[in-house]
């Protein structure tokens, strides 16, 4: 089969993290951000190996997600998603991320980040109880803390790559790397980058003038408890049913769509019709590598870099070849989402870089359109002009927008 990996067209990055290591050298470091950077500016996605999250537990969160989709419809309904929070059960046929297809056929369980690891969440608990899918509770908590252990590690390794200053992206995280996470008794430490990529005086300004506000959501339970929901960040779990015939007109697995965050990082257990638009327009099959996990860049980190990082146009088709089709496909994504209440702000280096290429006397930076737009305007006297939205507004957009009707 022709795909991106037999024809060596997509990045292999060893991220060196085995044998339970949590920190790298700074030698490993720069080299990881190097490849990252250039991966992320030359293709948008890459493919991570050595990335210390294993294979037992994946297979662990696909089986689960499969006893979870052996259980009747009824019982699977108790925990569907209501907007506007994504936490919860998604039916094949309910969500549609592209108006192209009248159908898109994929069982998925969206678990957020904060809402299932904060103690006093509205939906805390609302995961099927060991006694009805047994492991599931267990492989969502242990995926999730290793793939947001993974994610603090990639979001330096960006800002490396980006020359900012190595916490930039984590300090628009918090969400996710510190609150509302309960560590698991002897696990590993959270991974760090302790390296400077530029003296304070030779780096470049990075920072946007606006700097966001550290306030939470100050809604509270019928308790009094605050919820904290601070942080979109999701882990989903998917089953893409088998065909055995082809699909009827109109029918696939998944529409074309970028992800709406700052990063996504999937793991897979099979081939399966994954597709990514190339540069060319083209779209082409991605391949499998067993164990290794894909990581693209979304909307979000577009709209920080100016398209630097352009996000990646995606899709999941029902795959021609009989043999292929007739295997149902697991799938677990890490969707990295800021803080709610980050205000996304072209990065003013980044900025002027694109304002000089495109020639424009007026435009520095016009990251993305609609509900996510951030805009940055300069003039003759360095004056700026920004409009911003902050990213649990273009969620709930995509929420709305994906309902199938």
């Amino acid at each position: 089969m022709d795909t991106l990996l037999s024809r060596a067209e997509i990045p292999i990055i060893d991220l060196g993290l085995v044998g339970g290591e949590a920190s790298w050298s700074e030698a490993d470091a720069l080299r990881v951000a190097a490849q990252l950077h250039r991966s992320l500016s030359e293709t948008g996605l890459a493919l991570l190996v050595n990335h210390g999250v294993s294979e037992d537990k994946l297979r662990a969160g696909y089986e689960a997600m499969d006893r979870f989709c052996a259980l009747p419809q009824d019982t699977r309904d108790v925990y569907r998603r209501i907007p506007p929070h994504q936490h919860g059960y998604v039916a094949p046929g309910t969500e549609r991320l592209s108006e192209e297809w009248i159908g898109e056929i994929r069982h998925t369980f969206n678990v957020s980040v904060c809402d299932c690891y904060c103690q006093h969440s509205v939906l805390a608990g609302k995961l099927p109880p060991h006694d009805e899918v047994p492991g599931f509770q267990e492989a969502v908590d242990d995926l999730g803390q290793d793939f947001k252990r993974l994610a603090r590690l990639l979001l330096q390794a960006v800002a490396v790559g980006l020359e900012l200053p190595v916490d930039f992206f984590l300090q628009h995280h918090k969400g996710m790397t510190e609150e509302g996470a309960v560590r698991a008794e002897g696990s590993p430490t959270t991974p760090t980058i302790q390296i400077d990529p530029a003296p304070p005086s030779s780096r470049p300004s990075s920072r946007p003038s606006s700097t966001p506000s550290s306030r939470r959501s100050s809604e509270v339970d019928a308790n009094g408890h605050a919820l904290h929901e601070g942080n979109e960040s999701s882990l989903r779990l998917e089953f893409y049913p088998p065909f055995g015939a082809p699909p009827p007109a109109g029918v696939t697995r998944c529409g074309e769509h970028t992800d709406c965050g700052t990063l996504s990082i999937l793991a897979q257990d099979s081939e399966g019709g994954l597709e990514v638009q190339t540069a060319d327009k083209q779209w082409a099959r991605v391949g499998h590598l067993p164990g290794a996990l894909l990581i693209n860049t979304g909307d979000v980190m577009s709209a920080w870099t100016c398209n630097r990082y352009a996000p990646t146009l995606q899709r999941v088709i029902v795959p021609e070849q009989p043999k292929v089709r007739a295997r149902g496909r697991h799938a677990v994504g890490f969707l990295v989402q800021p803080d709610n209440d980050t205000l996304i702000c072209p990065i003013e280096r980044l900025a002027l870089a694109a304002q000089a290429a495109n020639g424009s006397a007026g435009l520095a930076g016009h990251c993305l359109q609609g509900p996510m737009r951030a805009e940055l305007f300069v003039d003759s006297s360095r004056r700026r002009k920004r409009s911003f939205y902050a990213p649990h507004h273009n969620i709930a957009s995509r929420l709305r927008e994906t309902a199938a009707s």
